[in-house]
């Protein structure tokens, strides 16, 4: 009770392959329901711009076509956190 589960996409680049199940499923499946039904806060973690030997490869930034998705909520890190443990 109380947790909630992270999707995590190991990198940006990859999040075209869910893509259709992200904008066209899960962002308007409680508006189709008519409130029904709901995602109950999906959350995805998708880390870009970190590596540092791969920008060729990993060094897209999709976020943008997430801002335009009615039923998205996004949010971006500004800046690295080191994190102690």
């Amino acid at each position: 009770m109380g947790n909630q589960a992270i999707a995590e996409i190991q990198f940006a680049d990859y999040i075209f392959q869910a893509f259709d199940q992200i904008v066209n499923k899960a962002a308007k499946f409680r508006y189709r329901s008519g409130n029904q039904f709901n995602c109950g806060g999906l959350t995805n973690r998708i880390p870009y711009g970190a590596v540092g030997h791969g920008g060729h490869y990993h060094s897209q930034s999709p976020e943008a076509f997430f801002c335009h998705v009615p039923g998205i909520q996004l949010y971006c890190r500004l800046e690295v956190v080191l994190v102690v443990i």
